[in-house]
């Protein structure tokens, strides 16, 4: 049975656990996002499976030490700015969907 504790010190037990979590979530975007794109007769690069393990799996590492240096409040604040600006964007591009 494969170890899916994160350990105190960072063992590779929870490293495996999170890479499996993000397979799987990858794989269930590609095969929902892969049909729609397939409804409307495009195709989907056997290249982006593993492109978009790597890049999720190295953005979750890399991120880790940025954010075990923020504190709670400046995390909110970016997280605020982040959420607001994205709803702004689609927002605008609902609207100019619609008119």
């Amino acid at each position: 049975m494969a170890d899916t504790q994160v350990n105190a010190n960072g063992g590779s037990g929870g490293m495996y656990a999170l890479l499996v979590v993000i397979i799987i979530l990858i794989l269930g975007a590609v095969l929902y996002f892969g049909g729609v794109i397939a409804v409307q007769g495009g195709e989907v690069s056997p290249w982006l499976i593993p492109t978009m393990v790597l890049l999720a799996f190295l953005g979750t590492s890399l991120s880790r030490p940025v954010l075990e240096r923020m504190s709670d409040a400046s995390f909110r604040q970016w997280t605020r700015w982040t959420v607001m600006t994205l709803g702004a964007l689609y927002l605008a591009s609902g609207l100019r969907l619609a008119f």
